[in-house]
């Protein structure tokens, strides 16, 4: 029994020590690749289209003005507003965590550690908010986004979003079925990470921090804020 006692003992604490030591190298390892900032060939064009980045303190999305968004995504989101917002990310944490006073233990460790299904979060804005980060793109890098926001949504046999009815918070959001999997490897915010890559935007290295993105972002200029 005593021999038990100490083998049960010995594995909680070897466990308890594995999770320390891998937590500890993940935050060491995301604050270093998040310091690194990539440098994508440069861009250049006349006029640059105006879109932006949004952060609720932990989770990035992305906002493209509707008269810019493709029309074959447009038609098929079906909603006339001047913006619209799209992040991605773990399915049950988005369905079942609708404020942060909801979330539990084990939806952490769940997404973190175990791949999990995703969704695609669509919102549609009247108007824009002073807290979005303003980010000017060539077409070239829009349509470059775009592919890659397109590509992240799941579809039907007939080339169709999925679209889960009556799951969004309020009455101008929406979840679809998306691609790929969550980890603490690969999270809502390491998905605008790839997304501004995709579209040739200095960027961290890899992060899963929202502010740690953010810092890299080039300033938009007065006059492009304006328009």
């Amino acid at each position: 029994m005593k021999k038990f006692i100490k083998g049960i003992f010995k594995f909680f604490l070897f466990s308890l020590l594995f999770i320390v030591l891998f937590v500890g190298i993940y935050l060491l390892a995301a604050w270093g690749l998040s310091q690194k900032r990539t440098t994508p060939d440069s861009v250049d064009c006349d006029k640059k289209q105006l879109v932006f980045i949004n952060t609720n303190g932990i989770h990035l999305d992305i906002i493209i003005p509707q008269k810019l968004l493709r029309p074959e995504l447009a038609q098929q989101l079906g909603h006339q507003r001047k913006f619209v917002s799209f992040g991605w990310g773990d399915e049950d944490f988005y369905l079942n965590v609708p404020t942060w006073d909801k979330l539990k233990a084990y939806t952490v460790v769940n997404a973190a550690f175990l791949p999990s299904n995703t969704l695609m979060h669509v919102e549609y804005y009247k108007e824009i908010r002073p807290k979005w980060r303003p980010l000017p793109l060539c077409m070239e890098q829009l349509d470059s986004l775009q592919d890659f926001i397109q590509a992240s949504f799941a579809t039907n046999k007939k080339g169709k979003l999925i679209e889960l009815t009556n799951t969004g918070y309020w009455i101008n959001d929406y979840f679809y079925k998306a691609k790929g999997s969550y980890t603490c490897f690969y999270t809502c915010n390491t998905w605008v990470n790839e997304a501004l890559k995709k579209a040739s935007v200095p960027t961290a290295t890899w992060s899963p921090h929202d502010k740690w993105i953010l810092q890299h972002l080039p300033v938009a200029e007065e006059s492009h804020i304006k328009k």
